[in-house]
């Protein structure tokens, strides 16, 4: 019914400091925003490095805004905020964050994804995916060991260690794997969500 159900939102303070922080070391992030009504997902700073993020959004994909650093600023409903590179700049950046901000920030380095070679990701400390659907299965009266969960990344492990049933995908790295109940047999390019769901909930 489009209604939203859960919002968690990062605060002013924790998201200018990010924002510093990553433009000491050049990076430009990809800010995820709640304006959808607008239209809106993405706002990414409008600067001579812009088109560098050309590649880690699609094409077809309009529900963005390139702003001026100052109107990056001025954002109130940041939901993450994300960082693709280079592998070693990435895991650094995290390690700087890490660092000087503990347990500040829901975190990690994302390492599959299509368009580089990591990511780092950051929002609100209570806005991962376990915190955020344990939230919602209590709502509804869905008990924790009845829940199934699929991931293939980092940002998955806390849900894949918690859930009734973790779920890795086949295309999971070796950390994701070891966290989960069960590895699929196909990956994400082939129906592997699918095809899993479909061998369990028809046995």
């Amino acid at each position: 019914d489009d209604k939203v159900i859960l919002s968690k939102f990062m605060d002013k303070n924790s998201y200018l400091d990010l924002l510093n922080e990553a433009n000491n070391l050049g990076l430009r992030g990809i800010v995820h925003v709640d304006l959808f009504n607008d239209g809106i997902d993405m706002v990414i700073e409008l600067d001579e490095k812009h088109k560098s993020h050309k590649k880690y959004i699609f094409e077809e994909d309009n529900r963005y805004l390139l702003l001026p650093k100052l109107e990056i600023e001025k954002q109130d409903r940041v939901l993450a905020v994300v960082y693709p590179g280079d592998a070693d700049i990435i895991y650094e950046f995290s390690n700087i964050i890490n660092n000087k901000y503990p347990n500040r920030y829901n975190s990690h380095v994302l390492e599959r994804i299509y368009s580089a070679e990591a990511m780092y990701e950051a929002m609100n400390p209570m806005g991962s995916k376990w915190k955020s659907l344990l939230e919602f299965a209590n709502t509804i009266g869905v008990k924790k060991e009845e829940i199934i969960c699929i991931g293939d990344d980092n940002n998955d492990l806390e849900m894949l260690l918690n859930a009734g049933l973790g779920i890795a995908m086949k295309n999971s790295n070796e950390l994701v794997k070891k966290a989960a109940n069960m590895v699929t047999e196909k990956d994400n390019n082939d129906s592997g969500v699918g095809r899993v769901l479909s061998d369990l909930l028809l046995e």
